[in-house]
């Protein structure tokens, strides 16, 4: 059997039958989306590629194949690409498990199949031209997973990414049309020079670096929380896999002090203006975009240790984000979003009636400020020493707490001090706090094992050349 049809084909049909698919609710559609996405997860992780799998007492033999052609174009999912090809679907499933408590629309649960296995067959895309495509398809279909389904109108928010992804992908492009035989080439090189500065401008459109931010805290206000934090984190940790992989082929990318002191910058200046916005910032929708801005400063300092360690790094850091993310929007959708939709809503003594869940909220959002706390210890800690620590690091991750620290802190009192204004239109149930018991226990087991996380990173990581 080819790889392609079982983690591309099958989830894309599936996902696609299960959104289109008139009846079932969101409870029952579940069942199905997790059970197929964990299925896919547990046979990355358990079964080789490309290599013969004996059954049955060696009679029968089970092979993937790990390369195929479309219209003369080359994808490859090779044994080393397991790592990541597991936790993408692993991750998918718990989505997908956790899509009916967030009052998620049907329609979600095809997007928990097909996205995966859209990002899968982009990065299985030897050719960066067509890696750089699929992606962008990927990034232009999230504009559909996005908008309410009680609204056909595009936002600004909404707008500005699709104006972003637009203007990035030529760019990339025409980067790629100029690095043909400059894989050893030196830094100092005009080529390479060209080619850096559009590949950099197409990325940061892409990724919403500094000045293109601004997408976040406007898809933010716009977009249901699980949503928006489903899309940016499966599209994100693609980007850097498709980045790492591509910029492994090319000498004047691989070992540049320039770029990882660049990206040093880039992450402290994320942070530490991600903590500053974060700080003055009262509308709940704009927070949770910057939330997620915060959370790519963390990727860029991860990849400032080099292109070998930072992949590394960034991996290990993966799953405690992942889990963090959805964690929190899935506390969030439940306490403050009654349905798939969005509502401006102020969250004044909301706490009273559902304590458990917004204590979630709350320390969910507090865990994600760059200290070695209860969603990265000790890895964190790593990771800043790595960074090799100065005045100016330490700064960034001081004004980051501060504004994670202080928002969470008005969110506290939002939640637990003030009146509530009307009562309640619900009262969380006992499978609510299981769920918010259960989240909390994985954090903790997830954060106290940095060396298997660690390791898992380090055999995904040789999936790049």
């Amino acid at each position: 059997m080819n790889a392609a049809w079982l983690w591309v084909v099958f989830p894309l049909v599936a996902g696609l039958g299960l959104g289109l698919w008139p009846r079932g609710s969101t409870r029952q559609k579940r069942w199905v989306a997790a059970a197929i996405a964990g299925g896919l997860a547990l046979v990355a992780w358990k079964v080789p590629l490309g290599h013969p799998v004996p059954l049955f007492g060696y009679r029968w033999s089970w092979l993937f194949t790990a390369e195929w052609r479309l219209a003369g174009h080359a994808f490859v999912l090779d044994d080393a690409a397991r790592g990541w090809l597991a936790a993408l679907f692993a991750w998918a499933a718990l989505w997908a498990w956790t899509a009916a408590e967030a009052r998620m629309a049907p329609d979600f649960l095809g997007w928990t199949l097909a996205l995966p296995a859209w990002l899968t067959w982009a990065l299985a895309a030897r050719d960066p031209f067509d890696r750089a495509l699929l992606l962008s398809l990927a990034q232009l279909g999230l504009v559909f997973l996005w908008l309410p389904y009680h609204r056909r109108a595009l936002g600004p928010g909404l707008m500005r990414a699709l104006a972003w992804n637009a203007l990035g992908l030529p760019l990339l492009l025409l980067a790629l049309t100029q690095t043909p035989g400059l894989e050893t080439a030196s830094p100092e090189t005009p080529a390479v020079q060209q080619a850096g500065l559009l590949l950099g401008l197409g990325v940061a459109l892409w990724a919403g670096v500094f000045p293109f931010h601004t997408v976040y805290p406007l898809v933010g206000r716009e977009v249901h929380p699980f949503r928006a934090g489903f899309g940016w984190w499966f599209t994100h940790t693609a980007l850097v896999l498709a980045m790492a992989h591509w910029a492994a082929h090319f000498l004047w990318l691989r070992e540049n002090p320039a770029l990882y002191t660049g990206l040093r910058a880039l992450g402290v200046g994320t942070l530490a203006l991600a903590g500053v916005l974060l700080a003055v910032q009262r509308d709940l929708g704009r927070a949770v975009g910057y939330v997620a801005w915060l959370n790519t400063g963390w990727t860029w300092l991860a990849l400032a240790q080099g292109l070998e360690q930072g992949t590394t790094a960034f991996l290990a850091l993966a799953w405690p984000r992942a889990l963090l993310w959805l964690g929190w929007t899935w506390a969030l959708a439940v306490l403050m979003l009654p349905d798939d939709a969005i509502h401006r809503f102020a969250p004044q003594g909301r706490g009273r009636a559902s304590p458990w869940v917004a204590a979630l909220v709350v320390l969910g959002l507090g865990a994600w400020a760059p200290w070695p706390g209860l969603n990265l210890a000790p890895w964190s800690a790593a990771l800043v020493a790595g960074a090799s620590p100065n005045p100016g690091l330490l700064l960034g991750l001081g004004v980051a707490f501060a504004g994670l620290t202080g928002t969470a802190w008005r969110w506290a009192q939002q939640l637990f001090v003030e009146p509530l204004p009307k009562a309640p239109p619900w009262r969380e149930t006992w499978r609510e706090r299981g769920l918010v018991l259960a989240w909390l226990l994985l954090w903790v087991v997830v954060a106290w094992m940095p060396g298997l996380w660690h390791q898992w990173a380090t055999a995904a990581s040789s999936w790049l050349p």
